[in-house]
């Protein structure tokens, strides 16, 4: 899948969950993450909230894209995307998430973490 197929997959994706459920993406600066595997899966995640400890935290869509990813346990990280909500921009993903998928798998380090719809 190209660049800019997953980057078209995210939009279809945030417009599709707006339609079916207008209220979700209720926190401005939410997002979409998708991460397309070594073996065409896409695993994807939203912005959403959890609470710790008794305090409210939000949750990157990264974060739960990449721990969707390392439940399959077989698939490695090809492509990696992120698509603001709001604006369908292209964002960076979060270091911290990065990090967790090179110490789950060393071979996650040649994931293509895409900046632009043209661009990785």
């Amino acid at each position: 899948m190209e660049i800019n197929e997953l980057y078209n997959k995210a939009k279809f994706y945030i417009d599709k969950i707006k339609k079916e459920k207008p209220f979700y993406f209720f926190e401005r600066g939410s997002s979409l993450c998708l991460i397309q595997s070594d073996s065409d899966t896409v695993f994807s995640g939203t912005t959403c909230i959890r609470i710790n400890k008794g305090n409210i935290e939000t949750v990157s869509s990264e974060y739960n894209a990449v721990m969707s990813l390392l439940a399959d346990k077989k698939s490695r990280a090809g492509k990696i995307i992120v698509v603001t909500v709001d604006e369908y921009k292209i964002a960076s993903p979060d270091t911290e998430c990065i990090q967790m998928l090179i110490q789950a798998d060393s071979d996650n380090a040649r994931c293509r973490i895409i900046l632009s719809e043209s661009e990785s």
